[in-house]
């Protein structure tokens, strides 16, 4: 059943209408067709898509609240989450069915065109800290010196995450991460991202943020 914004049989609509279903989306609505019926859908390439779809989100879905900024410039006609879900499906897994599984040092975080392409490392310090290092001896963009820097660590096994906006500046070479004793004993992917300073005001735009640079895997420790 459809139902009619402002009574008007020819306003929008929302719901299900024969084989069509009006749906909102920030400040416009939509229609779409209703997708065919499908005869055979386990068929290996249903299932190895199947496939590619859990395991990206299954990566993701504990970074959703960061991937809100990391992704935040490509939302015209998606959300931040579902963009990076598109970009990540495509780019960051490896193996063929039923291997099918996600690679860390392919993943996006952040998506932006800033630079930010630097030599960078993570490493465990005691106390359940991780410590960033990144090369400042290389070039520094002009004005670019008071970027911040974000740090991101992803558990590789298990769906916990944790992030720091404030972590540095670009200039400052190093950062680091306090992480609760849940990860303990456990093994991170690390990222880390450059953005300009209105970007963490909510001015998110491609200029305004770099692709995150992975930092390898550590162990973490008490």
């Amino acid at each position: 059943m459809a139902r009619l914004k402002n009574n008007n049989l020819q306003g929008p609509f929302t719901g299900k209408l024969g084989n069509l279903v009006g749906c909102r989306w920030k400040d416009g609505y939509y229609i779409r067709t209703r997708p065919d019926k499908v005869n055979h859908p386990n068929t290996e390439k249903q299932l190895a898509q199947r496939m590619r779809f859990v395991n990206t989100q299954e990566f993701l879905l504990p970074l959703k609240e960061f991937l809100r900024l990391g992704f935040g410039a490509y939302t015209a006609d998606k959300s931040a989450y579902n963009a990076a879900m598109s970009y990540n499906m495509k780019s960051a897994l490896i193996g063929n069915y039923p291997e099918i599984k996600v690679n860390p040092s392919s993943v996006l975080v952040s998506r932006g065109t800033l630079p930010g392409n630097v030599k960078a490392a993570a490493r465990a310090a005691s106390n359940d800290t991780v410590k960033f290092f990144w090369n400042v001896s290389e070039a520094i963009p002009e004005g670019r010196e008071q970027d911040k820097a974000l740090v991101v660590v992803r558990c590789i096994d298990e769906k916990l995450s944790d992030y720091r906006l404030d972590a540095a500046r670009r200039k400052d070479g190093e950062a680091e991460i306090k992480l609760s004793k849940n990860f303990r004993g456990k093994e991170v992917a690390c990222y880390l991202v450059f953005v300009k300073q209105k970007a963490l005001l909510g001015i998110v735009n491609e200029e305004g943020i770099s692709d995150s640079i992975y930092c390898g895997t550590v162990l973490i420790h008490g």
